[in-house]
């Protein structure tokens, strides 16, 4: 046993879903948290969906018990019940060809969990961190404001290109790494009545299909549903492909948009509708997909660690990132509170999270970038599979009817 330390103050940079959830679990512990995050408060962030399933156990460890009842506040669609899981298709024959499975699986709108997790945390806004100082008194964050905040250990929880990375590991070996899968993510799309109850049709909440003709990934999922009126609705409309066309070929938000209608105009329905119904003006965002695995850092005496995508940014493929961040914040407020209590000091508890948290996160990004290779074909797999996206399940998931075996994507 060490001296109970009565009053720690943790500094989390990024009020991301992992910074709010150890914020959430420290304030549940009565421990001071300040979340630091360097957009303004009254931007609205980009949405889209997100798999939580394995991970809900973790998230209601952080919550108090009024927020705890009101966990399905941010699924896409709160009433529904998530009792079929969602089809695979391929959407040059609109042939139904597997289909994905995992314990407690549900989606939820990254904006409305954000909003959820935010409700009363300390949020300090238009924060950019600049630095990070280590002494004997604790670890001091310098903001390019010029101010400077101190506490007795900081968490990068400041996504894919975490500046807090960049000071744990230095700029280039906190840089991701390319790889060949390119995507378009629109989450704004709306839509007639009419044309919503259709896109709904094939599965309440999403659909997903590869084309073998397009080479391509795609999902058509609901995003926000609680409008009791069909025209409301919101939904996501993603696309990935390996190789070209890059993000450098398609910067004109036109040539992206055609590019699109082009490719939607041979799927099957209902993602054809979704695709060629999206609003002539609306400009749908690309990104170059890139990973980070976890790897070896000096975390200053249990001063600095990191968490979310910030410590391991994966690809989509196989709806992991939410649920691993969700442990990493449970495991940090444990971690916190372990200290608190005398049971450890700041670096042992420190080590031990970081010690779980890095090959499970190398884990995910390697099987996250296996699905990727399998689901855009780089990799010659048959159809008829049975994704798993339960945690323990392997890269290529668990043997489905006709003993198939596969991986599971968003």
């Amino acid at each position: 046993m060490t001296s109970p330390n009565p009053n720690p103050r943790v500094l989390v940079i990024g009020a991301g879903p992992s910074g709010l959830a150890i914020a959430q679990g420290l304030k549940k512990a009565s421990i001071p948290c300040t979340v630091f995050e360097r957009q303004p408060q009254n931007l609205e962030s980009r949405d889209w969906g997100m798999l939580l399933h394995w991970g809900t156990p973790y998230l209601l460890k952080t919550l108090p018990p009024e927020l705890q009842a009101r966990i399905h506040e941010p699924r896409v669609d709160p009433h529904y019940d998530y009792s079929e899981p969602p089809k695979r298709m391929n959407i040059q024959t609109g042939e139904v060809v597997g289909r994905s499975v995992g314990e407690n699986l549900v989606r939820v709108s990254r904006r409305k969990l954000r909003n959820f997790l935010i409700e009363g945390v300390d949020v300090r806004w238009e924060k950019r961190l600049a630095d990070v100082r280590v002494g004997e008194g604790g670890v001091t964050a310098v903001f390019e404001d010029g101010s400077e905040e101190v506490g007795q250990l900081l968490v990068g929880s400041d996504g894919g290109r975490s500046r807090v990375r960049e000071v744990l590991l230095g700029v280039e070996a906190a840089r991701s790494e390319e790889t060949p899968f390119t995507m378009m993510n629109f989450s704004e799309a709306k839509y007639t009545a009419e044309q919503a109850r259709f896109l709904r049709s094939v599965h309440p909440i999403v659909q997903l299909g590869y084309h073998p003709g397009e080479k391509c990934v795609a999902f058509l999922a609901a995003i926000d549903t609680a409008d009791p009126d069909p025209a409301g609705w919101r939904f996501q409309n993603f696309i990935s492909w390996a190789g070209p066309p890059s993000t450098k070929d398609l910067e004109d938000p036109m040539a992206r948009a055609h590019f699109w209608k082009e490719k939607a105009a041979n799927f099957c329905e209902p993602f054809r509708t979704a695709v060629l119904n999206i609003d002539d003006s609306a400009v749908p965002p690309i990104d170059a997909l890139k990973q980070w695995a976890p790897r070896y850092w000096d975390n200053l005496g249990g001063r600095l660690t990191l968490a979310g995508d910030a410590a391991h940014s994966m690809v989509p493929n196989r709806g992991q990132g939410l649920n691993n961040a969700v442990q990493d914040a449970s495991c940090i407020v444990d971690a916190v509170v372990s200290v608190v209590k005398g049971e450890s000091t700041l670096k042992d508890a420190i080590d031990t999270y970081e010690a779980e948290m890095k090959p499970r996160g190398k884990k995910e990004v390697e099987m996250s970038y296996e699905a990727a290779r399998i689901t855009s074909r780089l990799i010659d797999v048959p159809m008829g599979y049975e994704y798993n996206l339960d945690k323990d399940s392997t890269a290529r998931g668990v043997k489905a009817a006709g003993g198939k075996s596969g991986t599971g994507w968003d």
